[in-house]
């Protein structure tokens, strides 16, 4: 429940920013900064924030190249990672996984 809460801090914070999509799901574009091991990658992304029923909460990262499934992770599910919005508005996103071990995802608005 507290990363819906954060999730939803982020989403007011940048409420003129964020898109509602027909299907009700929110989208923006945003510089994300994935940060893991001793490595930084650094992308403009579209982010979508899903807000349907099965999905509400879950956060997804276009495809790129430098941040891509291949290599690093594009989605985000609240019952498994942790969201935290800024006091700059950022929403910072941790989780520890097989793939590339401790890694946080900060996703910066771009208006």
């Amino acid at each position: 429940m507290k990363n819906l809460t954060e999730l939803d801090k982020f989403e007011t914070l940048h409420e003129e920013t964020v898109k509602c999509q027909a299907n009700s799901d929110k989208e923006l574009t945003a510089m994300v900064i994935f940060e893991y091991g001793n490595d930084t990658v650094r992308e403009r992304k579209k982010v979508v924030i899903h807000t349907t029923t099965w999905e509400g909460g879950q956060v997804s990262l276009d495809e790129g190249e430098k941040i891509n499934s291949d290599d690093l992770h594009c989605t985000f599910i609240p019952k498994f990672q942790n969201y935290k919005c800024t006091e700059e508005g950022f929403l910072v996103i941790t989780d520890t996984s097989p793939k590339v071990g401790r890694y946080t995802a900060t996703i910066i608005p771009i208006n």
